[in-house]
Protein backbone atom coordinates (compact mmCIF):
# COMPACT_ATOMS: atom_id res chain seq x y z
CA UNK A 1 0.00 0.00 0.00
CA UNK A 2 1.72 3.70 -0.48
CA UNK A 3 0.89 6.44 0.54
CA UNK A 4 -1.31 7.76 -1.73
CA UNK A 5 -3.87 4.88 -0.48
CA UNK A 6 -3.26 5.39 2.98
CA UNK A 7 -4.19 9.05 2.56
CA UNK A 8 -7.41 8.37 0.32
CA UNK A 9 -8.32 5.70 2.85
CA UNK A 10 -8.15 8.19 5.84
CA UNK A 11 -10.01 10.80 4.12
CA UNK A 12 -13.23 8.22 3.61
CA UNK A 13 -12.37 7.50 7.58
CA UNK A 14 -12.39 11.18 8.80
CA UNK A 15 -16.08 12.05 7.63
CA UNK A 16 -17.18 9.00 8.30
CA UNK A 17 -19.88 7.84 11.41
CA UNK A 18 -18.57 5.67 14.35
CA UNK A 19 -20.97 3.07 15.11
CA UNK A 20 -21.78 1.65 18.94
CA UNK A 21 -24.19 -1.16 19.58
CA UNK A 22 -25.76 -1.19 22.82
CA UNK A 23 -28.18 -4.14 24.00
CA UNK A 24 -31.38 -2.90 24.93
CA UNK A 25 -30.76 -6.25 27.91
CA UNK A 26 -26.99 -5.44 28.62
CA UNK A 27 -25.52 -3.89 31.62
CA UNK A 28 -22.47 -2.46 30.22
CA UNK A 29 -22.53 1.03 27.91
CA UNK A 30 -18.22 0.44 27.63
CA UNK A 31 -18.67 0.18 23.68
CA UNK A 32 -20.67 3.52 23.77
CA UNK A 33 -18.14 5.13 26.12
CA UNK A 34 -15.17 3.84 23.86
CA UNK A 35 -16.98 4.77 20.86
CA UNK A 36 -17.71 8.39 21.59
CA UNK A 37 -13.96 8.85 22.48
CA UNK A 38 -12.74 7.72 19.45
CA UNK A 39 -15.56 9.62 17.79
CA UNK A 40 -14.54 12.59 19.51
CA UNK A 41 -10.81 12.36 18.40
CA UNK A 42 -11.82 11.81 14.56
CA UNK A 43 -14.42 14.99 14.79
CA UNK A 44 -16.46 12.53 13.53
CA UNK A 45 -20.77 11.57 14.59
CA UNK A 46 -21.53 8.74 16.43
CA UNK A 47 -24.32 6.66 15.41
CA UNK A 48 -25.59 4.57 19.13
CA UNK A 49 -27.90 1.25 17.21
CA UNK A 50 -29.87 -0.12 19.82
CA UNK A 51 -30.35 -3.83 19.84
CA UNK A 52 -33.07 -6.51 20.97
CA UNK A 53 -36.10 -5.97 21.80
CA UNK A 54 -37.65 -2.94 24.06
CA UNK A 55 -37.69 -4.50 27.77
CA UNK A 56 -38.95 -2.74 30.96
CA UNK A 57 -34.94 -2.27 31.29
CA UNK A 58 -34.59 -0.30 27.96
CA UNK A 59 -34.96 2.69 30.25
CA UNK A 60 -32.42 2.16 32.60
CA UNK A 61 -29.85 1.35 29.08
CA UNK A 62 -30.82 4.64 27.57
CA UNK A 63 -30.05 6.73 31.10
CA UNK A 64 -26.97 5.38 31.09
CA UNK A 65 -26.21 5.59 27.39
CA UNK A 66 -26.90 9.29 27.78
CA UNK A 67 -24.55 9.82 31.11
CA UNK A 68 -21.76 7.85 29.13
CA UNK A 69 -22.16 10.41 26.29
CA UNK A 70 -22.56 13.78 28.22
CA UNK A 71 -19.71 14.78 28.45
CA UNK A 72 -18.46 14.56 24.71
CA UNK A 73 -19.37 17.31 22.07
CA UNK A 74 -19.97 15.01 19.19
CA UNK A 75 -23.04 14.30 17.07
CA UNK A 76 -25.03 11.70 18.25
CA UNK A 77 -28.17 9.54 16.24
CA UNK A 78 -29.93 6.92 17.94
CA UNK A 79 -31.17 4.26 16.04
CA UNK A 80 -33.28 0.81 16.32
CA UNK A 81 -32.04 -2.37 15.36
CA UNK A 82 -33.99 -4.98 16.46
CA UNK A 83 -32.93 -8.12 16.73
CA UNK A 84 -30.90 -7.78 13.67
CA UNK A 85 -28.03 -5.79 13.14
CA UNK A 86 -27.69 -5.09 9.38
CA UNK A 87 -25.33 -2.28 9.51
CA UNK A 88 -24.13 -2.83 5.99
CA UNK A 89 -27.56 -1.22 5.71
CA UNK A 90 -28.16 1.20 8.41
CA UNK A 91 -24.67 2.59 8.50
CA UNK A 92 -22.96 1.90 5.22
CA UNK A 93 -20.51 4.12 5.35
CA UNK A 94 -19.24 3.66 9.06
CA UNK A 95 -15.76 4.21 10.08
CA UNK A 96 -15.50 1.91 12.78
CA UNK A 97 -18.27 -0.60 14.49
CA UNK A 98 -18.11 -1.09 18.20
CA UNK A 99 -19.59 -4.05 20.55
CA UNK A 100 -18.90 -4.48 24.01
CA UNK A 101 -17.34 -7.92 24.51
CA UNK A 102 -18.46 -8.42 27.97
CA UNK A 103 -22.00 -7.75 26.85
CA UNK A 104 -22.49 -10.32 23.97
CA UNK A 105 -25.36 -13.39 24.54
CA UNK A 106 -23.80 -17.02 23.70
CA UNK A 107 -20.82 -18.92 24.11
CA UNK A 108 -17.69 -17.53 23.76
CA UNK A 109 -16.70 -19.74 20.84
CA UNK A 110 -20.87 -18.18 19.37
CA UNK A 111 -19.90 -14.56 20.49
CA UNK A 112 -16.27 -14.54 19.07
CA UNK A 113 -17.59 -15.29 15.38
CA UNK A 114 -20.16 -13.45 15.69
CA UNK A 115 -18.04 -10.68 16.61
CA UNK A 116 -15.32 -11.44 13.67
CA UNK A 117 -18.30 -12.73 10.71
CA UNK A 118 -19.71 -9.19 10.97
CA UNK A 119 -16.87 -8.57 8.53
CA UNK A 120 -19.29 -10.20 6.02
CA UNK A 121 -22.70 -10.68 7.72
CA UNK A 122 -23.40 -7.39 8.48
CA UNK A 123 -21.93 -6.55 5.23
CA UNK A 124 -19.78 -4.05 7.20
CA UNK A 125 -15.99 -3.40 4.92
CA UNK A 126 -14.94 -1.22 8.28
CA UNK A 127 -13.04 -2.45 11.32
CA UNK A 128 -14.78 -3.93 14.35
CA UNK A 129 -13.93 -2.77 17.79
CA UNK A 130 -14.46 -5.34 20.44
CA UNK A 131 -14.16 -3.06 24.07
CA UNK A 132 -13.29 -5.56 27.03
CA UNK A 133 -11.45 -4.36 30.60
CA UNK A 134 -12.57 -0.61 29.73
CA UNK A 135 -11.51 1.50 33.30
CA UNK A 136 -14.77 2.75 35.12
CA UNK A 137 -15.65 6.50 33.86
CA UNK A 138 -13.96 8.09 37.03
CA UNK A 139 -10.84 5.98 36.52
CA UNK A 140 -7.69 6.86 34.44
CA UNK A 141 -7.84 5.65 30.86
CA UNK A 142 -5.59 3.20 29.63
CA UNK A 143 -2.65 4.48 28.07
CA UNK A 144 0.15 3.18 26.46
CA UNK A 145 1.54 1.60 23.22
CA UNK A 146 -0.61 0.43 20.24
CA UNK A 147 0.23 -3.29 19.76
CA UNK A 148 -0.01 -5.07 16.28
CA UNK A 149 -0.23 -8.53 15.09
CA UNK A 150 1.87 -9.62 12.06
CA UNK A 151 0.51 -12.82 10.54
CA UNK A 152 2.75 -14.41 7.84
CA UNK A 153 -0.61 -16.28 6.73
CA UNK A 154 -3.07 -13.59 6.53
CA UNK A 155 -2.91 -10.18 4.72
CA UNK A 156 -2.12 -7.50 7.64
CA UNK A 157 -1.82 -4.63 5.68
CA UNK A 158 -4.93 -2.70 6.43
CA UNK A 159 -4.46 -4.17 10.10
CA UNK A 160 -0.38 -2.35 10.24
CA UNK A 161 -2.18 0.81 8.44
CA UNK A 162 -4.71 0.92 10.86
CA UNK A 163 -2.41 0.54 13.64
CA UNK A 164 0.24 3.23 12.46
CA UNK A 165 -2.62 6.01 12.44
CA UNK A 166 -3.88 5.03 15.43
CA UNK A 167 -0.36 5.16 16.99
CA UNK A 168 0.86 8.77 15.47
CA UNK A 169 -3.23 10.33 16.47
CA UNK A 170 -2.33 8.67 19.32
CA UNK A 171 1.12 9.90 20.15
CA UNK A 172 2.04 7.06 21.49
CA UNK A 173 4.59 3.95 20.13
CA UNK A 174 3.84 0.66 17.93
CA UNK A 175 4.80 -2.72 19.09
CA UNK A 176 4.36 -4.98 16.20
CA UNK A 177 4.52 -8.38 17.18
CA UNK A 178 5.13 -11.80 15.23
CA UNK A 179 5.14 -15.25 16.80
CA UNK A 180 5.46 -18.92 15.90
CA UNK A 181 4.74 -22.49 17.22
CA UNK A 182 6.10 -25.53 15.91
CA UNK A 183 2.71 -27.06 14.89
CA UNK A 184 -0.76 -25.27 13.87
CA UNK A 185 -4.00 -25.86 12.04
CA UNK A 186 -4.72 -26.78 9.23
CA UNK A 187 -8.15 -26.01 8.95
CA UNK A 188 -8.53 -26.55 4.80
CA UNK A 189 -7.70 -30.92 5.87
CA UNK A 190 -8.08 -30.88 9.38
CA UNK A 191 -5.13 -32.12 12.34
CA UNK A 192 -1.97 -29.85 12.42
CA UNK A 193 1.11 -28.93 10.27
CA UNK A 194 4.67 -29.41 10.75
CA UNK A 195 6.12 -25.48 11.19
CA UNK A 196 9.79 -24.90 10.55
CA UNK A 197 10.30 -21.62 11.79
CA UNK A 198 13.59 -20.27 12.49
CA UNK A 199 14.29 -17.15 15.13
CA UNK A 200 16.16 -15.46 12.10
CA UNK A 201 13.83 -16.32 9.65
CA UNK A 202 10.56 -15.25 11.62
CA UNK A 203 12.14 -12.09 12.25
CA UNK A 204 12.72 -11.97 8.62
CA UNK A 205 9.09 -12.10 8.28
CA UNK A 206 8.33 -9.92 10.73
CA UNK A 207 10.36 -7.36 9.22
CA UNK A 208 8.91 -7.94 5.73
CA UNK A 209 5.42 -7.04 6.95
CA UNK A 210 6.41 -3.84 8.11
CA UNK A 211 8.98 -2.49 5.16
CA UNK A 212 7.57 1.03 4.33
CA UNK A 213 5.50 1.73 7.15
CA UNK A 214 8.30 3.43 9.23
CA UNK A 215 8.97 5.86 6.49
CA UNK A 216 4.83 6.89 6.22
CA UNK A 217 4.78 7.22 9.64
CA UNK A 218 8.10 8.86 11.01
CA UNK A 219 6.10 10.21 14.15
CA UNK A 220 5.98 6.62 15.84
CA UNK A 221 8.57 4.73 17.27
CA UNK A 222 8.16 1.11 16.43
CA UNK A 223 9.30 -1.81 18.92
CA UNK A 224 9.49 -5.36 16.98
CA UNK A 225 9.12 -8.32 19.06
CA UNK A 226 9.19 -11.53 17.50
CA UNK A 227 8.11 -14.55 19.83
CA UNK A 228 9.21 -18.45 19.54
CA UNK A 229 5.25 -18.92 21.35
CA UNK A 230 1.48 -19.55 21.24
CA UNK A 231 0.41 -16.15 18.98
CA UNK A 232 -2.40 -15.06 21.76
CA UNK A 233 -0.09 -15.49 24.75
CA UNK A 234 2.27 -12.55 22.85
CA UNK A 235 0.07 -10.36 22.28
CA UNK A 236 -1.87 -10.35 25.17
CA UNK A 237 1.67 -10.47 27.17
CA UNK A 238 2.34 -7.70 24.83
CA UNK A 239 -0.63 -5.85 25.29
CA UNK A 240 -0.29 -5.36 29.14
CA UNK A 241 1.76 -2.22 28.49
CA UNK A 242 -0.58 -0.75 25.61
CA UNK A 243 -4.28 0.97 24.89
CA UNK A 244 -5.28 -0.83 21.91
CA UNK A 245 -4.63 -4.18 20.45
CA UNK A 246 -5.07 -4.54 16.10
CA UNK A 247 -4.83 -7.80 14.12
CA UNK A 248 -6.07 -8.60 10.85
CA UNK A 249 -8.91 -10.74 9.58
CA UNK A 250 -9.29 -12.79 6.36
CA UNK A 251 -11.10 -11.46 3.91
CA UNK A 252 -15.31 -12.59 3.59
CA UNK A 253 -14.17 -14.93 0.55
CA UNK A 254 -11.58 -16.65 2.61
CA UNK A 255 -12.44 -20.39 3.13
CA UNK A 256 -11.04 -22.60 5.73
CA UNK A 257 -9.24 -19.65 7.58
CA UNK A 258 -8.00 -20.67 11.39
CA UNK A 259 -9.65 -17.90 13.13
CA UNK A 260 -8.14 -19.23 16.55
CA UNK A 261 -5.87 -16.30 17.28
CA UNK A 262 -9.09 -13.70 16.52
CA UNK A 263 -11.28 -16.20 19.19
CA UNK A 264 -8.36 -16.22 21.73
CA UNK A 265 -7.88 -12.30 21.79
CA UNK A 266 -11.18 -11.47 21.84
CA UNK A 267 -12.23 -14.01 24.79
CA UNK A 268 -8.87 -13.17 26.87
CA UNK A 269 -7.84 -9.46 26.11
CA UNK A 270 -8.51 -6.87 28.86
CA UNK A 271 -7.90 -4.36 26.44
CA UNK A 272 -9.43 -3.28 23.36
CA UNK A 273 -9.06 -5.25 20.43
CA UNK A 274 -9.88 -3.56 16.47
CA UNK A 275 -10.32 -6.56 14.21
CA UNK A 276 -9.42 -5.02 10.54
CA UNK A 277 -11.06 -6.80 7.28
CA UNK A 278 -8.70 -8.53 5.06
CA UNK A 279 -8.54 -7.31 1.42
CA UNK A 280 -11.63 -8.29 -0.10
Amino acid sequence: MDADEVDRSLTRSAAAPVVAVVRRVGTSVDAVRWAAGYADSLGAPLVVCRSGAVTDAAADVDARVRDALASYRIAVTTIDCGDTCDFGSLVPDAAMVVVDGDDLDGDVVHRIVDVVAAASAWRVVCPITVVRGLPAADELPLAGAVLVGVDSCVRTEPAIAHAFEEASRRGVELIATHSWVDTEPDPLVGGTTECCGTPMGESITLAQGMAGWQELYPDVPVYRHCAHTDPVDAIITGSERGQLIVVGAPSAEAVGTDMSVIYGLVDRARRPVTIVPGPR
